[in-house]
């Protein structure tokens, strides 16, 4: 069982934020954080939940070892900068539990994910690349450290589950494009930013991603891009997504390391995103837009309030 999907009674929980029951209790009564009941009813709270919660909310969990996280102690909160050397040199060893360590710390210290991806995970695998490029290691470390990567962000999948009713978001990577990384942490960031957000997955031919913005009709729908094999393919394909996405009304985010300024000229209804911290702004704002939407239509919905004239 993933540690974040593991459930803890509201006691260990109210002692991890550093908080008195009263007050978890009478979070989770107004659903603040979710709870589950057990065959006894006993109530439980899930270690993603409440990781979940402490982010939203600017917390930080006083004893997280209490809810099977790794300790956070001062020496341990290291900056982001120098973060990115020291989870490459993990990933290289091959040593899964600093790097997944590491990871935990820095979003238990209150980094958002996307500045996560951004600024520790993408630069760790460009060093990773440098070095294979120079042939300084071998391409089995380069695998391994995606596979280990990969291990930690399917974890983190668990405790970034949104609740029903919120925006749609779906998309993944186009032809030979066979890295998973990118996408995965796209569905992470749009999945924190509030959308209820599913990786189709790698290598996908663009008939199929049509279909799927006509079935799945998404608010988002996004294509990581690092590597285009055909360019009149790519093209070609780019031209059917923009059509699909005009015609159910959704928006088509671009990204990746192959999209240059040239192919972005080519579709101006496509929003593009050079990385993970512009999605998520992105993402935002759609975000705000719709609580608008939702908030003047349900003040328009009320009845209003007529003064009876005497008669």
């Amino acid at each position: 069982m993933s540690t974040l999907s593991k459930s803890h009674s509201p006691k260990q929980v109210a002692r991890a934020l550093g908080v008195s029951e009263s007050s978890l209790k009478r979070w989770c009564d107004r659903g603040l954080i979710p709870t589950i009941r057990t065959g006894g009813g006993h109530r439980k709270v899930r270690t993603s939940d409440v990781l979940a919660f402490a982010q939203k909310k600017g917390m930080s969990l006083v004893t997280p070892d209490l809810l099977g996280l790794p300790s956070v102690s001062p020496q341990s909160v290291i900056s982001l900068e120098r973060s990115v050397s020291i989870l490459a040199s993990a990933l290289l060893q091959g040593d899964e539990t600093v790097s997944r360590q590491l990871v935990y710390n820095l979003l238990l210290a209150g980094h958002p994910l996307c500045r996560i991806f951004d600024d520790v995970i993408a630069k760790a695998f460009h060093q990773i690349g440098d070095k294979w490029a120079c042939q300084e290691i071998d391409i089995y470390q380069e695998r391994r450290s995606c596979e280990i990567m990969l291990g930690i962000l399917f974890d983190l999948r668990n405790s970034l589950t949104p609740p029903n009713g919120t925006l749609i978001a779906c998309g993944g990577n186009g032809p030979g494009n066979l890295y998973a990384l990118q996408t995965m942490m796209v569905e992470l960031v749009l999945r924190e930013c509030g959308f209820s957000a599913t990786s189709l997955g790698i290598a996908i031919p663009f008939e199929s991603l049509t279909r799927a913005i006509h079935e799945i009709q998404p608010t988002i729908f996004w294509l990581s891009c690092a590597h285009i094999a055909d360019r009149d393919e790519f093209l070609n394909g780019m031209h059917k997504l923009e059509k699909a996405c005009l015609e159910e009304s959704c928006s088509l985010v671009v990204g990746g390391r192959a999209i240059g300024s040239n192919l972005r000229e080519r579709f101006p209804d496509a929003i593009f995103c050079q990385n993970m911290q512009e999605l998520a702004a992105f993402a935002n704002s759609i975000q705000r837009t719709a609580k608008r939407l939702r908030k003047k239509t349900t003040s328009s919905s009320k009845p209003s309030k007529k003064k009876s004239s005497e008669i």
